[in-house]
């Protein structure tokens, strides 16, 4: 939808360690451009009572 952007919500595997920058890379190489995250927010768990709904 137009006016909307794209943010991920990552939880990290435990001794993970990646950063923003190569997130978006690796989305950028595959994924559509419109599909690509224009923020990264790494969190502790997703939410589980509105997973379509996340904030």
């Amino acid at each position: 939808m137009r006016g909307e952007l794209v943010k991920a919500q990552i939880v990290l595997n435990d001794g993970a360690a990646v950063d923003d920058k190569e997130i978006i890379r690796h989305c950028k190489v595959y994924l559509s451009p419109y599909k690509v995250p224009r923020d990264v927010e790494f969190v502790s768990a997703l939410a589980a009572d509105r997973p379509h709904d996340l904030t």
